[in-house]
């Protein structure tokens, strides 16, 4: 059982004015860096259908994708454990579809139901996951599901993108958000759940020499704190 997802404009428009709000308060900064030409190739039609896939941190994981994705223009979906969707069902009028992870009938009927979203004729879909099955601290280390090898073997012309976030606290009094985005991986000829996890740790190393050298070319700003003394701008 499913508890599939509907896609409502007005309620989709709604919660991405909400978030703007809350990262202003909780955040300083939300920004996204990624490979050369990352957001052009985002900004394409070339790689969609596209499956992000990335570290499952915090509770702000899918909100942040949520944003990321409609800054780009994406049909986006996300797939959320049921019993936690549950609890917050206005998700499910944004595109949001819940999965019982505590059986394998629930976790089978899920990946069919992620592979007819990929396969339903939309110029721009993207669908949001977290192979990990569970939220996991950044100093641990938890292996992938197979559920995303699955996907992409029975839906062959998606693109596989890997994401990584980080949310730190460091010289301001909010935290910030990072949002690494790695290289992507072609349709075609399936990809091994050892590849994938290779992926999604190459776009860890990645996020870490970006803070580490201060490199700021390829970045957007998703939100950027108020001028503020909780700031300290």
């Amino acid at each position: 059982m499913v508890m599939t997802e509907s896609k409502s404009a007005w309620r989709s428009a709604l919660l991405a004015a909400y978030l703007r709000w809350k990262y202003r308060q909780r955040f300083y900064s939300v920004r996204v860096g990624g490979f050369a030409g990352w957001q052009d190739w985002l900004a394409s039609e070339a790689p969609y259908p596209l499956v992000f896939f990335g570290n499952h941190q915090s509770w702000w994981d899918g909100l942040l994708d949520f944003s990321l994705t409609r800054h780009f223009g994406m049909d986006n979906r996300l797939m959320m454990e049921a019993k936690n969707l549950a609890q917050f069902s206005f998700f499910q009028k944004c595109g949001v579809f819940g999965v019982d992870l505590d059986s394998a009938r629930g976790r089978g009927a899920g990946l069919l139901h992620a592979v007819r979203l990929l396969q339903e004729p939309s110029t721009r879909r993207c669908l949001i996951l977290y192979p990990q099955g569970r939220l996991v601290p950044d100093w641990e280390d938890v292996p992938l599901q197979e559920g995303l090898e699955i996907i992409l073997r029975k839906a062959p012309g998606v693109t596989a993108l890997p994401v990584w976030r980080r949310l730190h606290l460091g010289k301001h009094e909010l935290p910030e958000a990072e949002i690494e985005i790695g290289e992507p991986l072609s349709p075609g000829g399936g990809r091994t759940t050892a590849q994938l996890a290779n992926a999604l740790n190459a776009t860890k190393m990645a996020l870490e020499t970006r803070l580490s050298v201060k490199n700021d070319k390829q970045i957007i700003y998703i939100s950027k704190g108020i001028n503020t003394l909780r700031g300290g701008a």
